[in-house]
C-alpha cells in the first residue's frame, strides 16, 4: 500500500453499490490492508451519532463510503470567477475529503463528512458526453467542487479518464482540486493537456492539514 493517497480505517458499502465494477475495483485495491467493511442500506449514514461535531468529523475522515449517486452528476456552477466561458458546470463524482484543512467548506458541507465515492460514474461520463455535445460555445467544468479531484485516483482513474474525454472537445476547459499536491500524477495530466492546447487548471489546497496525511 505504498504511495496511497488515502487508506481508510473502515469502508462502508451501500448494498446496491456493491454490484458495480468500480466498487469491486476499490475493495480489491485495499484488500491487502485488511480494512473492515460494513454494509449500509440505501441512504443510511454510518453510525457516528452521539458525538460532538468536531469528533464526528474527525472519525468520519478516517472512513470511506461507496455509494450510488441518484440524480444528475453534471450541474450548473455559479459563474463569475473570470473564466472565459459562457457556461460553467461542476461534476459530482464524489463527496467530502479525508484531509483536515480547517478553512475548507467541505468540513460541514454535506450531511455526512465521510469521504464518499460514487461507483456509478460511468453514468456521469455518459451524461458529460451528452452535455459536451449539446454545448455550442466555450464552457468550463469543475471537478473539485464537492470532493478532492484525486480522491482514490489510483483505483478510480477518474482524472485520467476526464483528461481523455475533454481532449476531444477543444472549446472546453476544466479544473482539478488536489488537496495533497500529488505532483507526479498532476504533471502527467498537465503534459497531456498542454500537448493538445487546452485549458487545464489545478488548484492545490494544503493549508492546515492533518500531519497524518502529509506527504
Amino acid at each position: 500500500m505504498e504511495n496511497v493517497s488515502f487508506t481508510p480505517e473502515k469502508i462502508f458499502v451501500e448494498k446496491t453499490a456493491g454490484r458495480y465494477p468500480l466498487a469491486h475495483a476499490i475493495l480489491d485495491y485495499y484488500r491487502a490492508a485488511r480494512i473492515p467493511v460494513a454494509c449500509l442500506d440505501e441512504g443510511e449514514q454510518p453510525a457516528l451519532e452521539g458525538l460532538s461535531t468536531a469528533r464526528k468529523i474527525a472519525l468520519s475522515k478516517k472512513c470511506l463510503a461507496l455509494r450510488i449517486r441518484k440524480g444528475n452528476f453534471v450541474k450548473p456552477f455559479r459563474s463569475g470567477y473570470g473564466k472565459d466561458a459562457s457556461r460553467e458546470y461542476y461534476m459530482a463524482h464524489a463527496e467530502n475529503c479525508p484531509f483536515d484543512c480547517h478553512y475548507c467548506y467541505l468540513q460541514t458541507y454535506f450531511e455526512s463528512s465521510v469521504p464518499t465515492v460514487f461507483v456509478n460514474t460511468d453514468e456521469m461520463f455518459r451524461e458529460l458526453e451528452g452535455t459536451l455535445r449539446a454545448l455550442d460555445g466555450p464552457s468550463y467544468f469543475h471537478a473539485g467542487h464537492t470532493a478532492d479531484s484525486f480522491l482514490l485516483h489510483e483505483a478510480t482513474h477518474l482524472p485520467a479518464r476526464l483528461v481523455a474525454l475533454f481532449r476531444q472537445h477543444e472549446a472546453m476547459g476544466f479544473e482539478f482540486i488536489d488537496h495533497r499536491q500529488r505532483q507526479a500524477a498532476i504533471q502527467r495530466l498537465v503534459f497531456a493537456f498542454q500537448r493538445h492546447g487546452q485549458m487545464l487548471e489545478l488548484a492545490g489546497r494544503r493549508g492546515d492539514a492533518d500531519p497524518r496525511m502529509r506527504p
